[in-house]
């Protein structure tokens, strides 16, 4: 489920149960301070919408990617370089990230996906390495802050015209060669809001509708069902960090 239309919809249903509190009831006599059943509803609907919408809420901002800390808070004055099966963001004097070009498919679980990530030196990529390898390595297509609330026209063109549906797609590629952040499959997050839920990056090729074309966009999913996805429509890469040696 998207955490950002299930905190509006709690939103909504609370406003509209706190205004319930202000009806009129019947005219029977009984006391203004007697709750009437419609009240009595509303306010058990209060205190049961009300924390779960606290919990959408806090989910949804744990959720909301940025740039690595030690990368600085926007794209702009990033070193961008591909070395082997990887591309590296750098900043001067601090430290580098590098994220594999290639998309693999879950084929099995979360601790699976781990421990390929782990045989080869890296590490499962958070969605912080995620956002940083999409929206700092699309050029002109994103802006340098990569942090519009609307995806920018350009992108979803770009999208649009080289993913496609086919989640093998090869023309699915950022500027320097990443695959397939904004098409190709869904990419599981080595974090997430909340113990054993992670946090899925980007749509995928079979279910990809304009708004979803961001690289803020994430969606959640225990780590269960993420066990049970079809590999076409879940993925995964490794990354890895490396501090970048002063003078």
């Amino acid at each position: 489920p998207l955490l950002p239309l299930a905190t509006l919809g709690y939103g909504v249903l609370t406003v509209l149960g706190a205004f319930a509190l202000f009806l009129p009831g019947p005219d029977d006599g009984t006391s203004p301070a007697t709750p009437t059943p419609p009240r009595r509803l509303a306010l058990a609907a209060l205190g049961f919408l009300a924390p779960l919408g606290v919990v959408c809420a806090v989910g949804y901002a744990r959720t909301v990617p940025a740039l690595p800390a030690d990368l600085g808070p926007t794209c702009t004055g990033l070193h961008v370089t591909r070395v082997g099966d990887a591309v590296w963001f750098t900043r001067d004097g601090a430290m580098a990230v590098g994220v594999e070009v290639t998309e693999r498919a879950l084929e099995g679980s979360v601790a699976d996906a781990e421990q390929d990530c782990q045989r080869r030196g890296r590490h499962l990529c958070t969605s912080a390495e995620l956002f940083t390898a999409c929206a700092c390595d699309h050029g002109d297509d994103h802006s340098r802050t990569g942090l519009e609330a609307v995806p920018p026209a350009s992108l979803v063109a770009r999208a649009t015209q080289t993913c496609g549906e086919d989640a093998a797609s090869t023309t699915c590629r950022s500027d320097h060669g990443i695959e397939a952040t904004l098409g190709g499959r869904s990419e599981l997050c080595a974090d997430g809001p909340f113990p054993g839920v992670h946090a899925v990056a980007g749509p995928n090729s079979v279910q990809r509708e304009n708004w979803m074309t961001h690289c803020a966009y994430r969606s959640l999913a225990s780590e269960d069902s993420l066990g049970a996805s079809r590999p076409s429509f879940v993925g995964y890469r490794c990354c890895v960090r490396e501090a970048v040696a002063t003078p």
